[in-house]
């Protein structure tokens, strides 16, 4: 599976577009860092496991402004590779660097499941 399957966010309406969906994950990802290769790898596994839940890529190096409105509206510090989880647009978990996993990402989203 390749990192091309992840969908980008609409820059102008990505808020609009989250708060519609009960589960949906922001992929915050750097090309050129190792650490974010290795959360990929682990973003693409939750998905193959996960189809019906949407996962967003963030390229940070392309879509800076982007990563930045996301940090600011949804309180989330900035950091790459990271993972967040939004239920209908607010975030209820998030991970960074080695804490990027499909098994914890799939324990956020049956815990915000039971919410």
């Amino acid at each position: 599976m390749s990192k091309d399957l992840l969908p980008s966010l609409p820059p102008t309406s990505w808020q609009a577009s989250l708060s519609r969906q009960p589960h949906a994950v922001l992929f915050k990802h750097s090309p050129i860092c190792g650490s974010s290769a290795a959360a990929l790898e682990q973003m693409l596994d939750f998905v193959a496991a996960n189809a019906t839940i949407p996962v967003y890529l963030v390229n940070v190096l392309e879509e800076r402004t982007l990563s930045q409105d996301i940090a600011r509206s949804l309180g989330v510090p900035h950091a790459s590779p990271q993972a967040i989880v939004v239920r209908w647009g607010v975030p209820v978990w998030a991970a960074r660097y080695g804490g990027v996993t499909a098994v914890a990402l799939g324990g956020a989203i049956r815990a915000g499941s039971a919410a």
